[in-house]
């Protein structure tokens, strides 16, 4: 809920409003995995994941939280310290349109639900990432691994954003999840 117009960086109330409502999407993401459970018999429930790039590594790190039926999550590229990535002067500016949003960022944030997190979880980070700074998920890592979290942290120096999840990440959570789930390259 609450996606915004293609090319649209502009703050709109109503987007937001659709977005907090759905609790960060973690509405959506239980919407999903009953639908699934529920109308997909060949999917296996107890080797359920969830993935996802950028901000949709966030949305699955803050459904990892919340979902124990989660075989496992892999976040590519993510930002798990929400507070820690905006500036205290831009959620101020924000404060004044959208009603709420720092307690909000503050909620959404994976890192303050970080002892919630019980299933096997990777997270996969490009040292030269522009958009989001390797020490925003070490930062959730160690918090992780404090509070006794089942995590592995891959980094490769190079890749941004995006490609290392494309050229690396990606054969990685494959490796990952034939790892935790026991089956081989190709097996179902």
């Amino acid at each position: 809920d609450g996606p915004s117009p293609a090319h649209d960086t502009t703050p709109d109330a109503r987007q937001y409003e659709a977005f907090r409502a759905s609790c960060a999407g973690l509405v959506n993401a239980r919407n999903a995995l009953e639908f699934t459970l529920a109308k997909v018999p060949e999917v296996n429930p107890k080797q359920i994941f969830a993935a996802g790039h950028s901000s949709a590594a966030v949305a699955a790190l803050l459904f990892a939280a919340h979902e124990p039926r989660l075989a496992g999550c892999i976040a590519y590229a993510p930002c798990p310290d929400l507070e820690g990535h905006f500036p205290a002067w831009q959620l101020r500016l924000l404060s004044a349109e959208l009603k709420g949003v720092q307690e909000f960022v503050c909620q959404s944030s994976p890192l303050t639900h970080v002892s919630r997190i019980r299933c096997p979880t990777l997270l996969f980070h490009a040292e030269d990432d522009e958009l989001v700074p390797i020490a925003n998920p070490r930062k959730f890592v160690a918090a992780l691994q404090a509070a006794g979290g089942d995590v592995r942290f891959i980094t490769v120096p190079t890749g941004n954003h995006y490609d290392s999840m494309i050229q690396q990440g990606i054969p990685a959570g494959i490796d990952f999840i034939q790892q935790k789930t026991g089956r081989p390259a190709g097996g179902r």
